[in-house]
């Protein structure tokens, strides 16, 4: 029986690893998503200024970016509450 509960107690280790993981991986993705937008709109507005492009030229691009943005968004929120889930006992009561 206690192997079952150290294999028990491992998995939940290796759980909480890979959902803490996950969550700091895909909030470094939402940061830099979040950067190449600013990015994006500066670059759209000097096309504007300098060459006469329309500003709603790009927007199709824009709607791409901010929806693969929010499900990024979602992925954090997803991978954090799983990552709380999954905490072992030793880290919440430290």
């Amino acid at each position: 029986m206690p192997t079952q509960i150290n294999s028990t107690q491992h998995n939940t280790i290796e759980l909480y690893e890979a959902y803490s993981l996950a969550h700091e991986q895909s909030a470094d993705t939402h940061a830099m998503l979040g950067a190449i937008l600013t990015e994006f709109n500066q670059a759209k507005e000097r096309l504007h200024q300098a060459y006469g492009i329309p500003v709603n030229y790009l927007d199709n691009l824009k709607r791409l970016l901010v929806i693969t943005n929010m499900m990024v968004s979602d992925h954090i929120e997803l991978s954090q509450q799983l990552e709380q889930e999954y905490t072992p006992t030793d880290l919440v009561e430290a």
